[in-house]
């Protein structure tokens, strides 16, 4: 059995992008877990979530 992965295009607003890197500062040294609302292939917004895994540092 072979599988076939198609590549697909992604653009993430800049203010997505930002609260990205700000959920993961401020998560760190944890793992950094949200939602990322849009379209296919299009992030408009990212929302953070908490991360209830058993062991946040390393599991999400």
């Amino acid at each position: 059995m072979t599988s076939h992965i198609e590549a697909m295009a992604l653009t993430i607003r800049h203010s997505a992008l930002a609260a990205m890197r700000a959920a993961a500062q401020h998560a760190a040294p944890c793992e950094a877990c949200g939602i990322l609302l849009g379209r296919p292939g299009q992030v408009h917004a990212a929302v953070p979530v908490a991360n209830v895994a058993a062991d946040p540092a390393r599991h999400f």
